[in-house]
């Protein structure tokens, strides 16, 4: 049967308007995710959870042995499906599963506004032998208890290996890894055996004595998911004493921030021949969005005059709709660079002409650029603190001052995760997910992904939230033995590529 020409335009403009009403609920109404999961729905996000990594993970192609493992295992959850699965039992299972990708980056969780985590009400503190309770304003739950033995009658120890259960094999041994998910009060219970409780029973003690404390759990915002470093104190861009220069940068740099470390590198430049002088510390470890500004004036301070630099080389995970201006603009092809720049990357192995049916991109190079005015290297000093939640733009720094001599890494291992990461939302339960898309060598041929970079001089954890660090770092190389090193890759016998 033919419409007329009225019926037509009355069957367009009546689909036009159904359209116009289903976009008005989508916008209006969004779809909410489940919180109770049938067995067709849990199916459905793991076997989604496995095709994105399978298709996205720059790690999965690295390590094949250890995507074959996360599909065995989420072969074995599809199986064993009930009938109903709550999305935060889901969540916690492929919290265990990315686990196994080794990708400092991945990490999952649960956006919910009907439910709330619960962690534990103190900040904790490793100072490499002994772990220490601080209440919120960063003082020990027990002055003269200083040492926090046992959580719930279990000794600490068994709580950290419940805890590295969700970590990738690089931040195993991380104090601070380890305290974000010590945290997860919650869900190491489970694991453990332990019955749900609103309270938690603390053991303190002073190597002789002992004392058990009861505390009520606290209430995390619901929006606080993944592997988000813990701290005691919030960084904030602050100066210590005149003596001892710390500062604590936060994400965002403003440009008071910078033109203040400006004038302060210009006073300690003014005192560099004087030894007693320490040198400036810079605490960078919560910064992760790129700071140019901050990046190019400690080039022009501490690096050479007029030398353009990699910084480092990516390579991203192909798919089928990948290009590279997708992955970061600060990224570019080797052929961009001068022959000797060219040819120097040549000889330690990064040639574009190989693999061309690799999983990977070709190499992608960072670069910084001093500036023309910068003067022969700067005889002043600078300190770098790192640890494990030293990440993305704190990384690339990190990576950068390798290639300037008066510049020293302090702390723990970086993160190792300095690539761009890609997100997904699960369509039944919502939990989000997020991982590595692409690898990041450095210039020398070293990987540091899922690698990091080691520090010249180790800082135990609790050091780091003591003002005093300064003081501290100064007291401990006048004890070592041997010349600080150079910071290098955590792992510099790994088989390079």
């Amino acid at each position: 049967m033919l419409l007329s020409f009225r019926g037509t335009i009355s069957a367009f403009t009546i689909l036009m308007f159904v359209s116009i009403v289903q976009l008005l609920y989508l916008a209006f109404y969004p779809s909410t995710f489940a919180t109770q999961l049938n067995r067709q729905q849990y199916q459905q996000d793991i076997q989604f959870f496995v095709d994105v990594i399978k298709q996205r993970s720059a790690f999965a192609v690295l390590s094949p042995q250890d995507l074959q493992r996360i599909e065995t295992e989420s072969q074995k959850l599809t199986r064993s499906a009930s009938k109903q699965t709550s999305a935060a039992a889901l969540e916690q299972q492929l919290q265990q599963l990315i686990s196994k990708l080794n990708d400092p980056a991945a990490s999952v969780s649960l956006i919910s506004s009907t439910q709330t985590a619960v962690t534990l009400p103190l900040a904790l503190r490793f100072d490499g032998e002994h772990w220490h309770a601080f209440s919120n304003k960063k003082k020990l739950l027990a002055e003269d208890l200083p040492y926090l033995t046992h959580i719930d009658g279990i000794p600490m120890n068994r709580w950290v290996k419940a805890a590295q259960v969700y970590l990738a094999n690089p931040l195993k041994q991380s104090a601070q890894a380890q305290t974000d998910w010590l945290q997860h009060i919650t869900k190491l219970r489970q694991d453990i055996g332990l019955a749900a409780n609103k309270k938690v029973v603390l053991t303190l003690s002073n190597g002789e004595v002992s004392e058990q404390h009861t505390l009520t759990l606290a209430h995390e915002s619901s929006d606080t998911g993944g592997l988000q470093p813990f701290t005691a104190s919030t960084p904030s861009h602050s100066i210590a004493n005149s003596e001892h220069h710390l500062l604590r940068f936060e994400d965002e740099l403003d440009s008071a921030t910078i033109k203040q470390l400006s004038h302060l590198l210009a006073q300690k430049e003014l005192y560099s021949q004087q030894e007693s002088r320490s040198p400036l510390t810079l605490d960078i470890r919560a910064i992760k969005s790129p700071q140019p500004q901050l990046m190019a004036l400690l080039q022009s301070h501490f690096g050479q005059a007029n030398q353009s630099t990699s910084i480092g080389l990516l390579r991203y995970k192909r798919f089928a709709t990948s290009r590279a201006e997708h992955i970061a603009n600060q990224y570019f092809s080797i052929a961009e660079l001068s022959f000797f720049e060219q040819s120097r990357l040549l000889n330690h192995g990064f040639n574009n002409a190989l693999n061309q049916n690799s999983a990977l991109s070709d190499f992608l190079v960072r670069q910084h650029q001093s500036s023309p005015n910068s003067a022969e290297i700067s005889q002043q000093k600078l300190t770098l603190l790192i640890d494990s939640s030293c990440e993305l733009e704190c990384e690339w720094i990190a990576l950068a001052s390798l290639n300037w001599p008066n510049v020293e890494l302090i702390g723990e291992t970086t993160r190792g995760s300095l690539s761009p990461r890609y997100y997904a939302t699960l369509p039944n339960s919502g939990i989000q997910l997020q991982f590595s898309q692409g690898i990041v060598y450095s210039p020398s041929g070293q990987l540091i992904s899922g690698i990091g970079l080691a520090p010249a001089m180790q800082l135990n954890h609790l050091a780091f939230e003591d003002e005093q660090v300064v003081a501290l770092i100064a007291a401990q190389k006048l004890t070592r033995s041997l010349a600080p090193l150079k910071g290098t890759v955590a792992i510099a016998t790994l088989e390079k590529r």
